[in-house]
């Protein structure tokens, strides 16, 4: 069975989420119906690192805390950190987002395992250029499956260049 750890801001519990994260729980149940074993380190309301699964995921709590001038956290929290993906041993650590710490310990090579980042919500910075300079005639040429099944998102990215 192959191992996956999640260094992600969305703790999970056995009630549905709501608002921000939900596709993060679709995701998690996708990779667990799949045969993934899944664990998740997040953020929690405790004072030291606590396992709190939710359903088939294993989870750990870590604290709020503030960080460093290198911007990474306690040694004990570190400690904690390591000690969970030693234990686990994963075949891959995915880390959801950069606004968090969890990149910084890739970078700083504290942990071990391969390591894929996922930035989302990234698309705005480059808005003005996305289309490279395509008519909206040569935009509407290129419509995919994709665009048929979400038609608001090619016209509003559109839309928001020529505005």
């Amino acid at each position: 069975m192959k191992k996956i750890l999640w260094l992600c801001n969305v703790a999970f519990s056995n009630k549905k989420l709501r608002g921000t994260g939900t596709w993060l729980e679709a995701t998690s149940e996708a990779l667990v119906d799949s045969g993934f074993e899944l664990s998740n380190i997040t953020f929690g309301n405790v004072k030291k690192v606590t396992r709190s699964d939710a359903g088939a995921i294993k989870q750990w709590l870590v604290p709020k805390e503030k960080l460093s001038k290198k911007g990474l956290p306690s040694k004990e929290t570190i400690r904690a950190i390591k000690d969970i993906e030693s234990h686990l041993m994963p075949d891959l650590i995915q880390i959801w987002g950069t606004e968090s710490y969890w990149g910084m310990l890739a970078v700083n090579k504290i942990i071990k395992s391969p390591v894929i980042l996922e930035m989302q919500g990234m698309l705005h910075l480059y808005e003005k250029v996305y289309y490279g300079g395509l008519s909206t005639k040569d935009v509407l040429s290129c419509i995919g499956l994709k665009e048929i099944l979400f038609p608001k998102l090619l016209l509003q990215k559109k839309k928001k260049e020529l505005s």
